[in-house]
């Protein structure tokens, strides 16, 4: 199999006024365009089928507020949301979603930008695969790439490493250029993308390797200037974070390097994840009840088929590409270094050669370099190895059918087989992953470490907090209160967007209900918030209303809430935050537990604002038969003053004394902002006041509270 050489432009140059017409006309007439259309479309709509149900939870927010924060408060952005190891990513994913966010608001619209360059990453895969590697090489590797189960997943919520693909396929495009099509100015393009794309996730520093061979193989290609604009964009692209890595001393950097000095052992986990991107199951079998789990008879073989085609094709790509047949034999019997240097000179002379050297580093180093490791491995850790898969198996494929081909006869019958076995690969796997995105829109999610994961998605989330606005519009109430779990993050940017005055606070052991002048209020509950319903139950007078749906879960909660006129007077307080109601702690059963409440007014007026939150930190003491400690964390995003707040303290061994002795913290909680000058920069850091105890009358930290 030869190479496809790329069109000339030179006959161009005296073209009648007509020809540009007549190209368009042969074009529309072309059946590959309207193939090229139909790829397009297939991987649109399997990423975009019911693009509302993507998860919406701590990262997605992060990215996609600080976008809109960016674009809003007219700031640049030095980093991203951190890492799971501690350290601040680079600002490279913020700066894609400032598209979106400098329209709308609504993360969903940055999960379809996502969900978009998905699917232009298809379109360039068959695009470079059908230039180099011809027609046939380029449909499979594209609709094998369209329908992977896994590539399709990773385009259906907002993530830095998701967005890799697309960028990649870029810079591999960029080598292309210079190694086979030996043309100048790739170097440095080439250069500036790597450099973005590390700052998608820092293992792409491993697409240095496939780099380091263009170089090598591109003999003449590179110019100096090439070099020094290289290395201006990359200081251009860096410039925010270097900044920041210069006010943090490059605490980010000296972290990152010490993560990875943990003890190291020897595994196959990189390479068990780089085969989950070809399979069809996404590496583990789908749970009993999806729809996914009634179609193994139909995917069961595609597993085996994709392994065998994508060892086929790295075998062939790192044989051929190192070996070639001398057309002509030496009979001076050459020393060996004569001999590697005439392989040297013959490989780069080989285009076609150099470029599946490409192709096997861009695949294999990741996983030689994982193979040894300190830190656990992820699966994202090699997603810049996509498309390569496919793009390899693509050119096996082709390859097998023109070998068929050029024997003729009887032969001519293997390449229908293999065409046959590639049509039922795609469609077998085409169906696989639209029922993987049906079981998602119903809530049938499919997750490796825990099947019972809290998921929350957009859809439900702005359905359930655009019900309850409406009821607070229909009732002309003036307030909206929403508990929040790990939906913090999410609910509470969402409900930033609504018109209607919203207090959000955390519901793991408080609850807030509207002061007693204000009137009723409305109520949103999450769908797995236990104690902020029994706290309703045993404290409130609240009327159910409707219950949104939540996929994957328990439906929300809408109540009408009104507050309790009756209660009795106030005693002891930490002055200007909290205020206790006289009638005590009351004891509470939940889930077999028991909780003890106190009741509290609250004093301080504190505005929703950019990022900010204001935390209570409550801990409470008992002594007597036995002695426990237990706490409980209240976080909002505004506090009025005159509003109650209920704090559940777990009773430890179910022990109830006769008082407990309470201690508070307070703390407020802004964004870092860097400022270089004139500039002000967001970070994905946060600041925090002093975490000290709140002092009550005569200096003491605590007050003892009656239990009732």
């Amino acid at each position: 199999m030869r190479i496809a050489t790329p069109t000339s432009h030179s006959s161009r140059l005296h073209e009648p006024a007509s020809a540009p017409l007549s190209r368009l006309r042969t074009l529309l007439l072309s059946w590959e365009l309207y193939l090229v259309i139909g790829i397009v479309l297939l991987a649109g709509f399997l990423r975009l089928y019911r693009i509302d149900s993507s998860t919406l939870d701590v990262d997605q927010t992060m990215i996609y507020r600080m976008a809109r924060d960016a674009i809003t408060h007219g700031h640049l952005v030095a980093t991203s949301n951190a890492s799971s190891i501690g350290n601040t990513n680079p600002p490279g994913a913020v700066y894609l979603m400032m598209l979106p966010a400098a329209f709308t608001a609504d993360p969903l619209w940055g999960t379809i930008l996502l969900a978009v360059l998905s699917t232009l990453s298809v379109l360039l895969a068959y695009l470079f695969t059908r230039r180099y590697y011809g027609l046939l090489a380029g449909c499979t590797a594209a609709l094998l790439y369209a329908v992977s189960q896994r590539s399709v997943a990773y385009a259906r919520y907002i993530w830095q490493p998701n967005l890799m693909p697309f960028f990649v396929m870029l810079f591999i495009w960029l080598l292309f250029r210079g190694v086979i099509e030996r043309k100048r100015g790739w170097f440095a393009p080439a250069l500036l993308l790597a450099g973005f794309i590390f700052q998608l996730h820092t293992t792409a520093v491993l697409l240095i390797a496939p780099l380091f061979v263009a170089i090598l193989l591109a003999p003449g290609t590179i110019r100096k200037r090439d070099i020094v604009l290289g290395i201006l964009g990359l200081l251009l692209v860096y410039a925010p974070y270097i900044a920041w890595e210069f006010s943090v001393h490059f605490q980010d950097i000296r972290e990152l390097f010490s993560s990875g000095k943990t003890q190291a052992h020897i595994d196959s986990q990189a390479l068990y994840w780089y085969r989950t991107y070809i399979d069809p199951y996404d590496g583990v079998k789908p749970n009993p009840g999806t729809i996914l789990s009634r179609l193994t008879w139909l995917l069961d073989w595609v597993t085996p088929v994709m392994y065998l085609l994508l060892t086929g094709a790295m075998l062939f790509a790192v044989g051929r590409g190192l070996w070639s047949r001398r057309t002509e034999k030496d009979a001076s019997a050459p020393s060996l270094w004569h001999k590697g240097w005439d392989w040297w000179l013959r490989l780069r002379a080989s285009p076609y050669r150099c470029g599946l050297l490409v192709l096997f580093t861009w695949q294999i180093i990741p996983l030689v370099a994982f193979t040894r490791h300190s830190l656990p491995i992820f699966r994202h850790y090699v997603m810049f190895t996509m498309p390569g898969q496919f793009i390899l198996i693509g050119l096996f494929i082709a390859l097998i059918a023109h070998w068929f081909q050029a024997r003729g006869g009887i032969w001519q019958t293997g390449r229908f087989y293999s065409y046959f076995i590639i049509i039922m690969l795609i469609l077998s796997q085409g169906v696989g992953t639209f029922a993987m995105d049906l079981d998602q829109a119903r809530g049938n999610y499919r997750d490796l470490y825990s099947p019972t994961l809290y998921h929350s998605d957009i859809g439900s989330m702005h359905n359930a907090l655009n019900l309850a606005n409406r009821y607070v519009q229909q009732m002309h109430l003036n307030r909206l209160y929403v508990t929040t779990d790990v939906t913090q993050n999410g609910m509470g940017y969402l409900a930033e967007q609504l018109s209607t005055p919203v207090t959000t606070f955390d519901d793991s052991r408080c609850l807030v209900l509207p002061a007693p002048a204000s009137g009723p209020a409305i109520m949103l509950v999450g769908p797995h918030s236990a104690m902020a319903n029994a706290l309703l139950a045993h404290f409130a007078h609240a009327t159910l209303l409707a219950q949104p749906k939540h996929l994957g879960g328990p439906p929300y909660s809408i109540y009408l809430v009104n507050p309790d006129t009756t209660s009795g007077s106030y005693q002891d307080a930490f002055p200007q935050n909290l205020q206790l109601l006289d009638t005590g702690a009351q004891k509470m059963q939940l889930d077999q537990q028991t909780f003890l409440v106190t009741d509290w007014n609250l004093l301080r007026a504190s505005t929703p604002s950019y990022r900010k939150t204001y935390t209570y930190n409550m801990s409470a003491q008992a002594t007597g038969a036995q002695s426990w400690t237990s706490g409980g964390t209240c976080t909002f995003n505004a506090i009025r003053p005159g509003d109650h707040l209920l704090v559940a303290m777990r009773a430890v061994n179910d022990y109830v004394p006769t008082s407990i002795s309470v201690k508070s913290q307070y703390y407020v909680v802004t964004p870092h902002l860097l400022n270089v000058g004139p500039i002000i920069f967001e970070t994905g850091k946060d600041d925090s006041t002093p975490w000290s105890y709140i002092s009550v009358q005569g200096g003491k930290e605590s007050l003892t509270v009656p239990v009732a």
